[in-house]
């Protein structure tokens, strides 16, 4: 649906969703043109996002990270950037594709494993304690992609961990414990 509104109003602009992505999002990170999964128009699946390697995957992160500690990066302002990936009072833990481990100093702070918590949608009150590690702190923030591809932040620590492969029995939370937090 997003992906919708976005093309319609480029359009309208005599621009597209693919041309506006590469020109305004991925160039200015220094990420290439990638593969992404499309429709039958050939038009991108925003949800999957594209396929980047390793580096680009961790070029991504810091750029992410900076704007996180507050900095503009790679011609995006960080106060715009922190508006648009605010998260919501129903998921806490999520906003602008962002998963936040915000309440991993909680004493009831419980793991998630966030693939295995969006289906069926869990009540509001699910999220309420859920983390992603309580090994790791708060700030930790992480993209979640499909089996196991990961890429995860940690801003005031100038810290990216990418994750790149394929398991469909990977999880999180071995792999954080096993990371210094």
């Amino acid at each position: 649906m997003l992906a919708e509104l976005l093309q319609r109003k480029l359009a309208g602009r005599g621009d597209s969703l693919e041309g506006f992505l590469d020109r305004a999002v991925m160039r200015p990170v220094g990420l290439a043109s990638p593969a992404w999964r499309t429709d039958q128009a050939g038009r991108r699946f925003l949800s999957t996002g594209p396929e980047l390697g390793v580096d680009e995957l961790g070029r991504l992160g810091r750029t992410i990270g900076a704007l996180l500690r507050g900095e503009h990066a790679a011609g995006f302002e960080a106060a715009r950037f922190a508006t648009m990936t605010r998260p919501s009072a129903a998921n806490p833990l999520f906003g602008g594709g962002l998963w936040r481990n915000v309440h991993a100093r909680k004493p009831a702070a419980r793991e998630i494993e966030v693939e295995d918590a969006l289906d069926p949608p869990p009540p509001v009150s699910f999220w309420q304690d859920a983390c992603l590690s309580r090994n790791q702190p708060a700030e930790l923030v992480a993209l979640i992609g499909s089996s196991g591809r990961r890429v995860f932040i940690w801003p005031s620590q100038d810290r990216v961990v990418a994750r790149h492969g394929v398991a469909s029995s990977w999880t999180d939370g071995p792999f954080l414990r096993a990371l210094p937090g």
